[in-house]
């Protein structure tokens, strides 16, 4: 009994070692960096975003290849005009195939472009919008089968 007690214990200890050694090489942090900042400009831009009356409506969906990406804005249920739009598609696991394009108004509160999707996987899109005070994004993650 007393060496199954010493093999526990001594299981218990290498396996503490090897935990710890792991999570000091691969640490990421878990705390953001300047998280304070973020979080105060998160909320400035949803209050600017309610007081504007912000509407977004995202592309339903968005395939390998190819993509037309069509995007319309409005506040207050009226198109908003002369904004710069931008789209960000990006891999999660490899950032070498990360593109931002800018989005042309093809109508008043409706913006286009083309975003090419070269693999499968799990994207991230982002749409950024800019007009005068209002600076904001929508996220949204693309899983391709």
């Amino acid at each position: 009994m007393k060496l199954f007690l010493i093999a526990l214990y001594s299981l218990f200890i290498f396996a503490m070692a090897s935990g710890i050694t792991i999570a000091y090489r691969q640490a990421e942090g878990l705390v953001e960096p300047n998280y304070y900042e973020k979080a105060s400009a998160y909320f400035s831009t949803k209050t600017a975003e309610s007081y504007s009356g912000l509407s977004v409506v995202l592309p339903d969906s968005l395939q390998k290849g190819n993509n037309d990406v069509h995007v319309t804005i409005s506040t207050h249920g009226k198109p908003l005009r002369n904004a710069v739009v931008t789209f960000f598609v990006g891999n999660l696991s490899k950032k070498t195939f990360d593109r931002t394009v800018p989005m042309k108004e093809t109508e008043p509160g409706n913006y286009r472009t083309t975003a090419v999707i070269p693999f499968e996987g799990v994207w991230l899109a982002r749409v950024d919008i800019s007009k005068d005070k209002l600076q904001t994004s929508r996220k949204w993650f693309i899983e391709l089968n």
